[in-house]
């Protein structure tokens, strides 16, 4: 039982967050794959590991660590 929902809250967690980048992309008329992401502030590539949904968010406090905005 544990491992079932485990599993679709992760699934529900990645689409949320891909949903969530699609809608921000689209607005701005970017491309879904390149650039790839970056802070809006300074303009540094975002790593990969810090991009996977709620452990990024936990291990970066929501901010840039190159300029902590």
């Amino acid at each position: 039982m544990f491992l079932p929902s485990l599993f679709l809250f992760l699934v529900g967690a990645s689409l949320g967050s891909f949903i969530c980048l699609a809608g921000y992309r689209e607005k701005r008329r970017m491309s879904l794959w390149i650039p790839f992401s970056q802070c809006d502030y300074c303009g540094e590539k975002i790593k990969w590991y810090r991009m996977i949904p709620i452990v990024g968010y936990l291990f970066t406090r929501r901010k840039c660590p190159y300029c902590n905005m």
